[in-house]
């Protein structure tokens, strides 16, 4: 999955005034290795460089009031 891909999503949903987006919150769960490409592609994305650059389990971006977050796969979270 890709930063782009992302961003073609979420304008889908934005466009699509059937979609309630109030409180909308996305997860996407990701294999061990495409979770970390992606965030690193969001760091660089945002910041630039990876300079201290810290993987993270769990990752999240907002986007026009939708939250978007990445989990890795099979990582259970307590809420």
């Amino acid at each position: 999955m890709k930063y782009e891909k992302i961003l073609e999503t979420i304008a889908a949903i934005l466009e699509n005034d059937l979609i309630v987006k109030d409180g909308l919150t996305l997860v996407y769960e990701l294999e061990e290795k495409e979770h970390k490409q992606l965030d690193e592609e969001m760091c660089i994305q945002m910041l630039g460089h990876l300079n201290g650059f810290e993987h993270q389990e769990v990752f999240e971006i907002e986007l026009s009031s939708v939250i978007v977050k990445f989990i890795k796969k099979d990582l259970v979270e307590s809420e």
